[in-house]
């Protein structure tokens, strides 16, 4: 390989805490290194100028590729390149400067050691189609498709239920801007089919996922095929055993109320049900002023901001502890029925008739209202074929603090409103129209990646350690002829190395950092004195 050019950074306190005349002077002795200069910023515009028209690889001294990274891509050129950190690692993390230097000078050795003999391999371009498939159709979906649609991207919009809205369906108003529901659901669907031209699908779902050329290849239910470049998840979340969603759902369609109001809340909350029932009781004392409105809830029940005096101002109790002596009248619901085993479920309300009211230790006579635990609704197949990791909850599992709240790892694949975390619905609509914006600048940018790990089919023995530890479901287990055999999927792949450090034949491989290069890297730590 040529000779390495070497450019150190003097700013953010590096130059003050690392001598970069002595990093330069051993640098400089070194065969590999063709020259090492020293500039003021590498991020302004002076760097740019110097260094455009530079060829051959490149060495930066700097700061964290996290944050700077694409800075210094895009100064690299087409070179080969890499960006070593010395301001957090170094410089602001070591007083004394001799300390400092030497680490500096231990890290730019291995820097250097992966430069000359990791492979360099060329980045291909992912040539996504501008299709987007959006799976659910509630206010996220519906809100996503808007926007993708208004800025002229082809939008397949598809819901496993035979109704569109979601959470609109079941509430009245929206919390906290208190804005009619119904209205909202027009805003956001009206004119989506037959002017901005969305396919809705409905009692559709998505069956099977393969990856293409230009993104995925799906197939629904419906027998329907599409080639899409990004997918949206929008399946938004549920109650389990709880009827808050259902409370709203009755009390929205027969619009009256009557008798007092008991909200149960189980220890464990989630606080956005715990502030959704709170403003359903508000807009109930507003309608209703003269009923009884009281929150029970265990001491361990920590209140959101503005909750107890929220309630003071609204004439709405909060008592700790459990509804005395059980609920012995009408319930907000009475429960699951089922005629025969073959037929569907179906929930039944019943509103107390006025007169009924607190008999005190013998029970509650009143409207009973449980809230439950909120999950997400995205189903756990669905999840593996698109290689979303969840929680235990079935939220957007976030494993790695580098993934942004509005970002997937995986190119062209988001995950927004309730299916990310619960959320209030004006946050919800504004984080689609965002998703909306990142899923335009990824056809716009034509992003590019290099090659996933590398699995020897000879070595592998099928025991699936990798497809364990992925934290993005990059490696696949399939059934060959010769047993199990672990398959990589580029598109997934990040190259974070845990495959890599874990298999215990050693039949993955990083196309890029070689087992040679890690060896060379360590030795240019140890040789540093």
């Amino acid at each position: 390989m040529e000779k390495v050019k070497i450019f150190l950074c003097q700013g953010c306190e590096i130059s003050q805490k690392i001598d970069l005349e002595k990093l330069k002077k051993h640098f400089n002795s070194l065969a590999q290194v063709q020259s090492v200069e020293t500039l003021a910023q590498l991020g302004d515009g002076a760097a740019r100028e110097h260094l455009n028209g530079v060829e051959g690889a490149l060495l930066f001294g700097a700061c964290d590729e996290r944050t700077h990274g694409s800075i210094f891509k895009f100064l690299a050129g087409g070179n080969p390149y890499q960006l070593v950190n010395l301001r957090e690692r170094c410089a602001w993390v070591h007083d004394n400067k001799s300390e400092a230097t030497l680490k500096a000078q231990r890290l730019l050795s291995m820097g250097l050691a992966e430069l000359v003999t990791r492979e360099h391999l060329t980045e291909w371009d992912l040539d996504l189609l501008e299709r987007v498939l959006i799976i659910g159709a509630g206010p996220a979906g519906l809100a996503c498709s808007r926007a993708l649609a208004e800025q002229g991207i082809d939008v397949v919009l598809i819901e496993k239920s035979n109704r569109l809205g979601g959470t609109l369906r079941r509430t009245r108003t929206v919390w906290p801007s208190g804005e009619d529901s119904e209205k909202l659901l027009h805003r956001l669907y009206d004119g989506l089919q037959d002017k901005l031209h969305v396919t809705v699908y409905q009692e559709t779902e998505l069956v099977n996922l393969e990856e293409s050329l230009h993104g995925y290849e799906v197939k629904l239910s419906n027998d329907a095929e599409e080639e899409v470049g990004a997918i949206v998840v929008a399946t938004g979340v549920r109650e389990v055993g709880g009827n808050l969603f259902e409370f709203e759902y009755r009390w929205r369609d027969r619009g009256k109320f009557r008798g007092p109001l008991a909200f149960e809340v189980k220890e464990g909350v989630h606080p956005f049900l715990l502030e959704t029932a709170f403003w359903d009781a508000v807009m109930l004392r507003h309608e209703k002023p003269e009923e009884r409105i009281v929150f029970f809830m265990p001491e361990s029940v920590v209140l959101p901001e503005g909750f107890k005096e929220g309630a003071e101002k609204h004439n709405i109790e909060i008592i700790r502890g459990s509804i005395p002596g059980g609920v012995t009248g009408v319930t907000g619901v009475t429960g699951v029925m089922s005629l025969r085993p073959e037929c569907k479920l179906r929930v039944i309300v019943k509103m107390p008739r006025r007169g009924t009211g607190v008999t005190g230790v013998t029970g509650w006579k009143g409207a009973h209202v449980k809230l439950g635990k909120l999950v997400g609704n995205l189903s756990e197949n669905l999840a593996q074929a698109l290689r979303i990791p969840q929680d235990t909850n079935g939220y957007l599992a976030q494993r790695r603090y580098r993934i942004r709240p509005r970002d997937v790892v995986h190119p062209g694949i988001f995950v927004v409103g309730g299916a990310h975390t619960p959320m209030p619905m004006e946050e919800t609509i504004n984080h689609a129209f965002v998703v909306a914006a990142r899923i335009k600048a990824l056809f716009d940018t034509k992003p590019k990646r290099l090659p996933g790990a590398q699995i020897d089919e000879e070595v592998c023995i099928g025991c699936g350690y990798c497809a364990a530890v992925c934290p993005y479901g990059a490696p696949i287990l399939e059934r060959t002829d010769t047993g199990h055999k672990a398959r990589m999927s580029p598109r997934f792949c990040t190259l974070c190395g845990l495959c890599i450090a874990g298999c215990p034949v050693f039949a993955i491989s990083d196309p890029v950092k070689s087992r040679d290069t890690i060896k060379a890297q360590i030795r240019a730590w140890g040789e540093t004195s």
